[in-house]
């Protein structure tokens, strides 16, 4: 890989640290790939400890840090250093008893909740002394900002560029800025009025911004009348894998949006065929890992790390990827992309799919006739023992994603064009649209 040399300083603003295991943290770190470590620093919101060597110097900032200055009288946050780095990790995750149950209750992105993380983070108390010190001694000259479904962290985001007097770059992973409020609900209403504004607000200031999708790509252009680009997660193509004589079904990922639901559909139809799907999951609502049980056609591994995903991989005939089918998740995830797309496409194992044909990652792999792909359930028996009674058919839908994976998840098509992106906003100094952004 060419290693991708660039003079700019980056600051990365996000919820979620650089992981070698969760699907934002792998995003994020793709685009900086073979990027010189002195030149990348990192302001994060969650209760992680890194797992990768993308970077080495982080400053971390929990919803706790906040609270519990309040009460100490003391700066919130810390900084991390490359000594804090633990590259065998399977999870990021460092929150533990009451901490922990707090953070899988705001997972269930109840209105309140986001009303009171928004109310806590505008107090203001994160823009301490330390944490000040700790970008000047950086002295970032771009942001890039990871965008999620909070007001406080566009803030954050554009309070640092104001500051520092820097352009900003934003990557858009999910869609956050069309979704609908709850009806019946005044909290989640006064949620979306505010964020919506403090979107707008992003826009007039950045210089670029990156989907996760052509989809979501073309919606905001749209919308906002700003070009901006589609790059997908990169992966690699790995050889084809040999097939084993047993067949081994796998699904490796979250259960995020409900993912779960049909996951389990698939379970009780391979089980009445005479199989089951290996599940690979850090999910830890017990609501939610009670049904993934062998009864459901499922055996549930819990979460493994990075290395041990490969050979999982490889020892699969199938790799699963589902997307829920009630109208609420389909609109979360109609523009997104999920990271496992790009991974599985390259592979080498044959790719089956299930979910609404509507949302953007199914209507990827249908247009390009990349996997097996069931969009509703009278058909999904059916289609389940056609690719598992024929390998030629496997063997199709193999050579069709390794293509594609070759086409637009390139890591070295993908890297230059974000060394291109982050150069022009560098050199502008300011937002603007220039000439060979993509519509």
């Amino acid at each position: 890989m060419v290693n991708q040399r660039i003079d700019a300083k980056v600051l990365v603003i996000s919820h979620n640290v650089f992981s070698t295991t969760s699907s934002m943290g792998k995003t994020m770190a793709s685009f900086f790939e073979g990027w010189d470590k002195e030149n990348i620093a990192q302001l994060y919101f969650h209760s992680e400890s890194p797992n990768s060597n993308i970077c080495k110097n982080y400053f971390r900032i929990t919803d706790f840090n906040l609270i519990e200055s309040f009460f100490k009288f003391n700066q919130p946050g810390e900084i991390i250093n490359e000594s804090e780095i633990n590259l065998n990790t399977s999870s990021t995750r460092i929150d533990t008893g009451i901490k922990s149950n707090i953070y899988n209750l705001g997972k269930k992105r109840k209105p309140y909740m986001y009303l009171l993380r928004n109310l806590l983070w505008g107090s203001k108390k994160w823009k301490s002394d330390r944490l000040i010190r700790w970008l000047d001694d950086f002295n970032p000259d771009i942001v890039f900002y990871a965008a999620g479904d909070y007001s406080f962290s566009i803030k954050v985001a554009l309070d640092i560029c104001e500051l520092k007097k820097i352009p900003m770059i934003v990557f858009f992973g999910d869609d956050y800025y069309f979704l609908e409020a709850q009806k019946g609900s005044i909290i989640d209403s006064i949620n979306r009025k505010m964020f919506k504004g403090d979107f707008l607000n992003m826009f007039s200031y950045l210089s670029s911004f990156i989907a996760a999708s052509d989809k979501m790509q073309k919606k905001y252009y749209c919308e906002f009348n700003r070009p901006g680009y589609a790059i997908m997660t990169s992966a690699y193509v790995n050889e084809k894998v040999e097939e084993k004589n047993n067949i081994k079904i796998s699904y490796i990922g979250n259960m995020g949006f409900e993912r779960w639901k049909p996951l389990i559909e698939i379970g009780k139809s391979l089980k009445e065929i005479g199989y089951e799907i290996d599940v690979y999951s850090g999910e830890k609502s017990e609501d939610i890992i009670c049904h993934l049980k062998p009864e459901n056609g499922i055996r549930f591994h819990g979460s493994v790390p990075s290395y041990q995903v490969k050979d999982i991989i490889k020892s699969s005939t199938i790799l699963i990827h589902v997307e829920s089918m009630d109208e609420v998740n389909k609109e979360k995830t109609r523009y997104s992309m999920s990271t496992k797309i790009a991974e599985s496409l390259g592979s080498g194992v044959c790719l089956f799919a299930y979910g609404p044909k509507d949302v953007s990652s199914i209507e990827y792999l249908i247009d390009n006739d990349a996997a097996c792909v069931v969009t509703d359930s009278e058909t999904l028996k059916i289609k389940l023992n056609e690719i598992l009674l024929s390998k030629e058919l496997r063997e199709k839908y193999i050579n069709n994603a390794q293509n594609l994976a070759r086409k637009r998840h390139n890591y070295e098509i993908n890297l230059e064009l974000f060394h291109e992106i982050v150069t022009r906003a560098w050199k502008s100094k300011e937002g603007n649209i220039n000439e060979n952004t993509t519509n």
